[in-house]
């Protein structure tokens, strides 16, 4: 591997389990085969309908932490571009989407800091422009002269030009992004820093939609389940049949620092591959707890209670319900349980792409799978990312996704380290 950059597999919230190679194999088989014609001299005909399977295997040695990492602070991402837990092609700044945004009731992007208090942040429909642009921040635009993001609802959403409807929705996401960074900026400073972060649209093009948020404070506390998309005022907590919200990445990489023994690793290992579940699965199993705790007594979130009026009440399926359990949303030990394995960067030295009076660069394998891939896409040519991009499922350029499929790990009693051989297996959909 290039000097420095171990191969690293990614955890759903974020984080990189680091991994020392020895040795590695990609294997790619294809379904295609050949049988002989009749009366043709063994003529073999056969078809290939661009069926194939792929597995990678690596071989490497878990060793004792030198030298203690250090604390961190935990951070997060919003992609105004895409619309969450949706496939490329899917605008999150569409007309209906932003109009749910800012239609009747509040909806609020909370963020909770590392010491327990939540902060939410506001949108506020515009009948103009906000000097000149779609979405601005304001310090009060909002209810009762209160900081917010104002957006105006541009009639080019709904234009009929694709290219117009198109152009409009990038334009307000990087708006948005924009206006959430000025927010941050000048209302939270003390718990929150922003700043603009080039994530992939809908498209798969990469322009400054996402807000890479983090805690101003170090430590492991300052992981967890915000930042979250809040309704209140309205029919529902969530009002999930009208808007979407855009994809996020909750707080998480806080560390209070310390330093790991081989044995450490090997049991983090051990117990993820054991027992980890995928996003979906989570929520399929943690269904029913969170609407529980949407029914139980209204609670505070943080030091802010967060109310509609003069209660927290809202209507989940159809029933009254005090809005409760939201501390519980913000535990900030949730995103701790998003460890399940989604992918894995494995960098390589490129002569290709290196800049000029270098001999290489380091990027990422990765595999150019589906529709449209022009040849070149699939080639070192256009794999312009460096290896320590972070890890993106809507951008093939970024790392290979997937999942382990075995890992076996190896002692030898009186040694000091640990061997593994991995088997990592190519997912582009994991169900």
């Amino acid at each position: 591997m290039p000097a420095g950059l171990p191969i690293r597999l990614v955890q759903e919230n974020g984080k990189l389990i680091e991994l020392d190679a020895t040795s590695m194999t990609l294997t790619t088989e294809r379904k295609v085969g050949g049988a002989p014609i009749p009366f043709t001299g063994s003529l073999r005909m056969g078809a290939d309908f661009n069926v194939n399977t792929a597995l990678i295997n690596i071989q490497g040695v878990i060793v004792d932490d030198r030298e203690g990492s250090s604390s961190a602070k935990a951070d997060s991402l919003i992609n105004f571009g895409r619309k969450s837990g949706s496939s490329v092609g899917v605008p999150w700044a569409s007309y209906s989407n932003i109009n749910a945004l800012l239609s009747s009731g509040t909806k609020r992007i909370v963020l909770g800091a590392t010491d327990g208090s939540s902060h939410n942040i506001t949108f506020t429909r515009s009948g103009s422009l906000i000097s000149g642009e779609v979405a601005a921040y304001s310090s009060n635009g909002g209810a009762g002269s209160t900081p917010t993001i104002l957006v105006y609802l541009s009639s080019d959403l709904q234009s009929a030009s694709d290219t117009t409807v198109d152009n409009a929705q990038n334009l307000l996401a990087k708006k948005i992004a924009s206006a959430l960074v000025d927010y941050i900026t000048a209302q939270l400073s003390s718990k929150f820093t922003a700043a603009l972060e080039n994530t992939s649209n809908q498209e798969g093009n990469r322009d400054a939609y996402g807000v890479r948020i983090t805690q101003v404070t170090f430590g492991r506390e300052g992981n967890n389940s915000t930042p979250l998309f809040v309704f209140f005022g309205g029919t529902n907590v969530y009002n999930t049949s009208t808007f979407n919200t855009p994809e996020i990445t909750t707080f998480s990489g806080g560390t209070t620092g310390g330093k790991k023994s081989a044995g450490d690793k090997v049991m983090d290992l051990y117990g993820i591959l054991n027992n980890s579940v995928t996003d979906a699965g989570r929520k399929i199993a943690g269904g029913v707890a969170l609407v529980g705790g949407l029914f139980g007594a209204a609670v505070s979130l943080g030091a802010t209670p967060l109310t509609a009026g003069t209660s927290a009440a809202g209507t989940v399926a159809g029933g009254s319900a005090a809005l409760a359990g939201l501390n519980v949303l913000v535990n900030p030990l949730d995103n701790d349980e998003k460890d399940y394995i989604i992918g894995i960067q494995i960098p390589y030295n490129s002569t290709i792409t290196a800049s000029d009076g270098e001999l290489y660069t380091a990027r990422n394998f990765f595999m150019p799978t589906g529709f449209g891939k022009h040849g070149l896409d699939k080639t070192s040519v256009n794999n312009t990312n460096p290896a320590s991009v972070e890890f993106d499922t809507g951008d093939a350029f970024t790392g290979i996704q997937g999942a382990v499929q075995k890992m076996d790990i190896a002692y030898d009693a009186g040694e000091t380290v640990y061997n593994f051989n991995m088997l990592f297996a190519p997912v582009d959909v994991l169900i």
